[in-house]
C-alpha cells in the first residue's frame, strides 16, 4: 500500500445537514433534476455517536453527482453537528456559459417561487467571467450551504 490516494479516485457524495430533507431534496430534484435513491432510518452507533439526533439519510443523484442530506431535528442541531471545521462552499463544473445562465435562471425562478423554505435569504451573484475565461456565479440553497457554478475553458483546466 502507497502513501498515496490513487490517481482514480473520486468523491463518492457530499453529505449535507439538514433540519429539512424534504424541503432541500425537493429543492436539489428541481433545480438539478435530481432523482431520489434510496432513505436510510436506521443507523449503527458510530453514525448515532457522529450525528446525535440524526433522523434519516436520503440519497439524491444526479450522474456521478451523489448528494447524501442528513436530518437531524432541528437547525440548532445542524449547527452542532458541524462544529468547528465547514466548506466555504462547494463547486459544480458546467460545460457552457449558455448553461451556467440556464442554471442561475432556474434558480432565481425556484428561490422565488415561494415553494421552498429559505432558512437564509435567498440570493445569487450574477455571473462573471475571469481574466481566465472562467465564467461562475454563487448562489445559497435554502439551508444557506453556498454554491459555486462555473465553466472552465479547456486551456485553463488543463494545467
Amino acid at each position: 500500500m502507497t502513501s498515496q490516494a490513487s490517481a482514480s479516485a473520486v468523491i463518492h457524495h457530499v453529505a449535507l445537514v439538514t433540519a429539512d430533507a424534504d424541503n432541500l431534496g425537493a429543492w436539489y430534484h428541481d433545480l438539478f433534476g435530481m432523482r431520489h435513491v434510496w432513505t436510510l432510518v436506521d443507523f449503527s452507533e458510530l453514525t448515532m455517536r457522529r450525528l446525535p439526533g440524526i433522523r434519516r439519510i436520503d440519497e439524491w443523484k444526479l450522474g456521478s453527482l451523489r448528494i447524501h442530506l442528513l436530518e437531524v431535528p432541528s437547525a440548532e442541531a445542524a449547527s452542532a453537528t458541524v462544529k468547528m471545521a465547514s466548506y466555504q462552499h462547494i463547486c459544480l463544473c458546467l460545460d457552457s456559459v449558455e448553461e451556467l445562465i440556464v442554471l442561475r435562471r432556474r434558480w432565481l425562478s425556484l428561490a422565488y417561487s415561494k415553494r421552498f423554505r429559505f432558512f437564509v435569504e435567498a440570493n445569487a451573484s450574477e455571473v462573471v467571467i475571469d481574466p481566465d475565461g472562467v465564467a461562475s456565479f454563487y448562489a445559497l440553497d435554502p439551508d444557506g450551504l453556498e454554491w459555486e457554478f462555473t465553466v472552465v475553458p479547456v486551456e485553463v483546466g488543463n494545467r
